[in-house]
């Protein structure tokens, strides 16, 4: 491993980070001077920087800060009290669910941790004091130590950003932030569209900067993004979790949807034989660009799109009937929606305006599985879906056909 190799695996100040512990994940920011609320932990980061990414750390809230955490020193079969190979077989039927089973009381598992006894420790202790661990099934068992190393044992695993991790972070917590987008949702979009280094891609993302970062990831900082947003500035903190190279980060054009509107109208598109969207409605009233805003302009006035990836909580009817004579011919579009009702709609407009072949309306569908000995079974938590997908292929368009999107502005978009 050369030596940029192995200083791009080294944490730095002020860096991006996921923390990781079991099925939960969080994002934020390392560095000296700065803290973070973790699993309701108020903590120093100061100790992150100079570790490793996939390092092992534990919180000791004696000492106040992480703690690194050899590899194996704390993992499930490390605890001297953990359960032992044997028949799993019996019941709890003879178990009472009181506070008598425990001998070691609250005040003293206090004074333990303020003395800077680690949860390992604590964990034995608890074992060990209780009247009813013996008795239990073996499965009872490992759910009884888990329950103990979760609430007492404030263990991190320090990753890097991966598309991956991001959507556990945003997925995992309040899924309604990104529209119920799933990753393997997101990874269908990917390979729909058609994404790839070196082509244009316009983004309509409402799902906080997820698909504008998932195109940024594909391409590599190679080929150019528009990223088309419904409000005057852009809401994209998963992308900025990824903390992309500068480099990169230039390749993108943010666009208001209202700006995108004024262009539409005015602006003698390469449409190769596309025609542009008509407007019946009045004209819309020029506004003043900023100077990002009209480099942002002049690219889409000289560049067809490869690809149209949209995700919003807008209705997608609108937003893709007004962005298709964007694409070029023989270029790929997906949409998604958390709600079936709405992409109906569009598939209908879309095959009407003669815009678009190969049509397709899906949903996917993922099934998680618990796989442990004599225990193998789905999850028994998990989301029922991750959304409906609409995607197609542009064409010029066929004159038989109604104009679909005659009749249909940017302005509903708000």
């Amino acid at each position: 491993m050369d030596a940029d190799t192995f200083d791009a695996n080294i944490i730095k100040d002020s860096d991006r980070v996921i923390f990781q512990r079991k099925d939960w994940s969080k994002d934020g920011i390392v560095g000296h001077g700065k803290s973070l609320v973790i699993s309701k932990l108020k903590t120093k980061t100061d100790d992150i920087v100079g570790l490793a990414y996939g390092t092992l750390v534990e919180w000791n809230k004696h000492a106040g800060k992480f703690e690194r955490v050899e590899e194996g020193e704390l993992e499930d079969d490390d605890f001297t009290a953990d359960v032992e190979d044997g028949e799993t077989g019996g019941d709890n039927r003879n178990l009472v669910d009181n506070s008598t089973a425990q001998s070691l009381t609250t005040g003293e598992i206090t004074a333990m941790k303020a003395q800077g006894v680690k949860g390992k420790e604590i964990i034995d202790s608890l074992v060990q004091n209780s009247l009813t661990f013996e008795t239990r099934q073996e499965y009872a068992k490992e759910k009884y130590i888990q329950k103990k190393k979760d609430k007492h044992v404030f263990r991190f695993r320090i990753l890097r950003p991966t598309l991956r991790l991001v959507c556990e972070v945003y997925g995992c917590g309040k899924p309604q932030r990104i529209n119920y987008l799933r990753l393997d949702t997101l990874a269908i979009m990917l390979s729909n569209s058609n994404i790839h280094a070196g082509s244009n891609v316009m983004v309509v993302d409402g799902v906080q900067g997820l698909l504008l970062a998932a195109a940024m990831e594909r391409m590599g900082g190679r080929g150019k993004i528009v990223h088309v947003h419904p409000g005057p500035q852009p809401i994209i903190p998963a992308y900025e979790v990824f903390g992309f190279p500068e480099e990169w980060t230039r390749s993108i054009y943010h666009l208001s949807i209202d700006n995108l509107e004024v262009i539409s109208p005015t602006v003698e598109i390469l449409q190769n034989g596309v025609e542009p969207l008509e407007i019946s409605e009045p004209p819309v009233k020029r506004r003043k660009l900023n100077d990002a805003q009209q480099e942002s302009a002049r690219f889409i006035k000289n560049h067809l799109m490869d690809s149209l990836m949209i995700a919003s909580k807008h209705h997608p009817k609108t937003i893709l009937l007004f962005l298709l004579p964007f694409l070029g011919l023989s270029r790929n579009f997906v949409v998604h929606s958390s709600f079936r009702e709405p992409l109906v709609e569009t598939f209908q407009a879309v095959r009407s305006s003669g815009r678009a072949v190969r049509v397709c309306l899906n949903e996917t569908w993922l099934r998680l599985y618990q796989v442990l000995p004599s225990r193998t079974h789905p999850e028994n938590n998990m989301s029922g879906s991750g959304g409906y997908l609409l995607s197609g292929t542009t064409v010029e368009k066929d004159s038989s056909f109604s104009d679909g999107a005659s009749n249909e502005t940017a302005r509903n978009f708000d």
